[in-house]
């Protein structure tokens, strides 16, 4: 069976570099650029999901991923470009969060 009937997309190609960033964004669900909060507590989980909802910010609360280490096991995934203003308004809620962990970190 030919199987470049079915892909004909040669691996090193341009084309087929495209495809596979594409594949990864599809995949990671559109989220290549999202940041991490990890936390100590869930309290301080759900806190920071209701300030950044609460504030018009993009916020889920999602299991931690592998290789993040954190104690309660919940996280908040966040906008990487909103971050720095999150982390200012986590500050004056009294809101402690253990860690951001940016993509390719």
């Amino acid at each position: 069976l030919d199987r470049s009937i079915f892909y004909p997309h040669k691996p090193g190609t341009s084309s087929y570099n495209y495809l596979v960033a594409i594949a990864r964004l599809r995949w990671n669900g559109g989220r290549a650029m999202d940041c991490i909060a990890t936390f100590e507590d869930a309290q301080m989980a759900v806190l920071f999901d209701k300030m950044c909802r609460n504030m018009g910010f993009f916020c889920r609360i999602v299991p931690v991923p592998k290789g993040i280490v954190a104690s309660c096991g919940l996280a908040c995934r966040i906008k990487a470009e909103d971050a720095p203003m999150i982390r200012g308004l986590a500050m004056e809620h009294s809101i402690e969060v253990l860690d951001y962990h940016f993509p390719g970190q």
